[in-house]
């Protein structure tokens, strides 16, 4: 009975002992502090890439749509801060002109109801 008691005691320190060796060193507090500041600062530096990206990405949408606007007669002016491009329109069975505005995407939603009412008329008058 004893020589059991001392086996299961060594055995157990033993695993004790084992499982202590095994264990890594825990990192110092300043090397844990240093690999977070890199770590924040590299996340961080590419975040501000993808955002520089991102704004100059829609940059060039926005002067892309500027041009395209100023060239079919729009001006560019801008009322309590939004900005609204307008020209000067006769409209059908009238000799007087009236000045329409709107933003980019007001006029880009109207194009596309134009476009989808000339659709959808084609294909009514295709289908008699």
């Amino acid at each position: 009975m004893p020589s059991k008691h001392i086996l299961l005691t060594v055995a157990c320190s033993l695993g004790v002992a084992s499982a202590a060796w095994c264990a890594d060193e825990p990192a110092q507090p300043a090397e844990q502090a240093a690999q977070a500041q890199q770590a924040t600062e590299a996340s961080s530096a590419a975040n501000d890439e993808a955002a520089k990206a991102a704004a100059a990405k829609k940059a060039a949408e926005a002067d892309a749509e500027e041009k395209r606007l100023l060239a079919r007669g729009y001006k560019k002016e801008i009322h309590n801060g939004e900005t609204f491009y307008c020209r000067y329109e006769t409209k059908m069975g009238s000799r007087f002109e009236t000045k329409q505005c709107g933003t980019v995407e007001s006029m880009n939603q109207a194009e596309q109801q134009a476009r989808d009412l000339m659709q959808n008329r084609m294909r009514a008058a295709g289908s008699k």
